[in-house]
């Protein structure tokens, strides 16, 4: 039975690391194709992996599973983790060259704004994964959600992460890109 546990936990760790992986290429892909600046900077990964990857990585690789082990596990890992990644690398550049350029944010407040779009995108690949909610995956999502309001929100973290609540006009745009995302990632 701990073999089929570790299977599973490994199984959902594997999707979110490689989730994260294809998001992170796509992102290199794109600022050297757009010939365009990197759309977070490096403080900003910092609060993307974390609420995204190490936290909930950690987390989830203790959780009990009682699902039967399946053959496929390259497989299931690919066709969840390519998928989600190409949408979360994509929306979040598309939000921070529309920021920047239609929208004529500055450059500082374009980077927020994908950072947002891609830990609001990498919360809810959290969320696919953690499914079924049990008490503790329920308790883990929570507190990251508030943590990353708290990013945003709390002045001294905000000004150390360079953080910044969008205007309500990049803030509709971003909202919008997320529930598409999410709706694909789903």
């Amino acid at each position: 039975d701990q073999a089929a546990v570790g299977a599973h936990n490994g199984l959902r760790v594997a999707r979110l690391f490689l989730s994260k992986t294809v998001w992170a290429a796509v992102l290199a892909v794109l600022t050297g194709i757009l010939l365009t600046r990197y759309p977070m900077r490096p403080r900003h990964l910092t609060v993307v992996d974390a609420l995204t990857i190490g936290i909930p990585g950690f987390v989830l690789s203790f959780q009990p599973s009682h699902d039967p082990v399946r053959p496929g596990f390259v497989r299931r890992v690919l066709r969840f983790s390519i998928p989600c990644g190409l949408v979360m690398g994509a929306a979040t550049m598309f939000i921070f060259e529309f920021g920047h350029g239609a929208l004529d944010e500055t450059i500082e407040h374009a980077q927020a704004g994908a950072a947002l779009t891609l830990t609001a995108l990498g919360l809810w690949v959290l969320y696919e994964l953690a499914r079924p909610l049990d008490q503790i995956r329920l308790i883990l999502l929570v507190v990251l959600v508030a943590m990353g309001v708290g990013a945003y929100t709390i002045p001294f973290v905000a000004d150390f992460f360079l953080l910044e609540i969008p205007q309500a006009e990049y803030a509709a745009w971003i909202a919008g890109v997320v529930v598409v995302g999410c709706a694909l990632i789903s």
